[in-house]
């Protein structure tokens, strides 16, 4: 037993795993660009980085064969392993080894900081014109599915199924709400679809609702524009169960009844809230002499907080907005359909609590360079000054 286990661990700590873990990131990084083409950006991200295994490439060889390879994650924690029980736990700790020791805590930390930064941030966009306010942002790729009670002066209160309870696949996915009386059930619901009228012009599959059915279609390569959609029931005390479709290229959100109550279903981006207001006074862009592409563009904003203390800022490429754990960067800009004239400020969002860790996990490793450096350079000087005194007393 124990020698199986000193085999494992010499394995794990082995110089041979980091380079056969180096050769897979090179494999996983050289398909996942080609791939972009193909399937686009999001979806070569979750395949080949997001992903423990993956069979690539995505043009089979001969036009038939492809590997199972290890994906991004599986490498990544396999190279975490090596590095804290290789680099640091087995290594000797000693006062000449104290810049590579570094040099490792540092990649180590830039590791945790990709793992955090994958499993817990959370990302979008909000677009303002000149004098609107926002303080939430729009997911560019999770869904939600809102439940809006509709009272004589608009929306009374709101209530939300995210996008881990919706993403069921066939399966059927059930809501009830606290105070409603009515609950939910989803089926069917597909990442990206057309919603079809029933006629010899298309072969409707099951079910088809007031004559219209869900057609699933390809990924778009531009995940965000994706048109996901499923069927929704509601079924409400003492009334029969009412059936529609929810697609996030309708029109109108469908409008259901409960006894006397109104209430509104959509299916939408997911929304997030800002702990802070922004307002975008002046958006200001040029374009590359004779071209249409931009050369540069800002955002002139006030931020508000609880406080209600406004604070003029300026957002601008690589010049970000930092606050309360949110960074807003300038991200692009667009027509406004009714105003063409008008443009849209695209600033895009990130909530990630390992947001600064890369750059603290770059001071450690420069850090650990340094020491090694200096280490070595004293070392040399030391031998360089003996040789005199050694030839002499020969």
């Amino acid at each position: 037993m124990k020698t199986h286990l000193a085999r494992l661990v010499a394995a794990l700590t082995s110089f041979k795993l980091a380079v056969f873990i180096l050769l897979g990131l090179f494999v996983a990084t050289w398909l996942g660009t080609i791939a972009q083409a193909k399937i686009g950006l999001y979806q070569a991200q979750r395949k080949y980085f997001e992903s423990f295994f993956y069979f690539g490439p995505e043009e089979p060889l001969f036009g038939f064969l492809r590997f199972p390879l290890p994906g991004g994650l599986l490498l990544m924690a396999l190279l975490a392993v090596n590095l804290i029980a290789g680099g640091i736990i087995r290594v000797r700790w000693t006062l000449s080894r104290a810049g590579i020791l570094l040099m490792h805590f540092g990649v180590v930390m830039l590791l945790v900081a990709g793992w955090a930064r994958w499993a817990y941030a959370e990302e979008g966009a909000i677009g303002l014109l000149e004098g609107e306010r926002g303080a939430e942002y729009t997911s560019y790729f999770e869904s939600e599915i809102a439940l809006a009670e509709i009272g004589a002066e608009g929306v009374v209160r709101e209530w939300l199924v995210p996008d881990r309870v919706i993403h069921v696949g066939g399966a059927v996915c059930r809501a009830s709400f606290s105070g409603v009386p009515l609950r939910l059930e989803i089926t069917g619901f597909v990442e990206n679809a057309d919603v079809l009228p029933k006629g010899p012009m298309f072969a409707a599959p099951s079910p088809v609702l007031d004559g219209y059915f869900v057609q699933p279609a390809a990924l778009e390569a531009q995940a965000e524009a994706n048109l996901p959609a499923c069927y929704a029931t509601v079924i409400a005390e003492g009334a029969s169960p009412q059936q529609g479709i929810l697609w996030m290229g309708a029109r109108a959100p469908w409008t259901v009844r409960a006894g006397e109550r109104v209430f509104t279903l959509e299916l939408r981006k997911r929304r997030y809230p800002l702990p802070f207001e922004i307002e975008l006074v002046k958006f200001t862009h040029e374009y590359h002499p004779g071209t249409d592409m931009p050369r540069h563009f800002q955002s002139d904003v006030i931020v508000r907080d609880s406080s209600g203390v406004p604070q003029p800022l300026l957002i601008r490429m690589n010049e970000p907005l930092r606050r309360d754990g949110f960074v807003a960067y300038q991200s692009s800009f667009r027509e406004n359909p009714a105003e063409p004239t008008r443009l849209y400020s695209e600033l895009a969002v990130v909530r990630n609590p390992a947001d600064q860790w890369p750059l603290y996990s770059l001071i450690v490793m420069t850090l650990g360079m340094f020491i090694h450096f200096v280490a070595k350079l004293f070392r040399w000087i030391a031998r360089e000054t003996a040789k005199p005194q050694t030839e002499l007393a020969r």
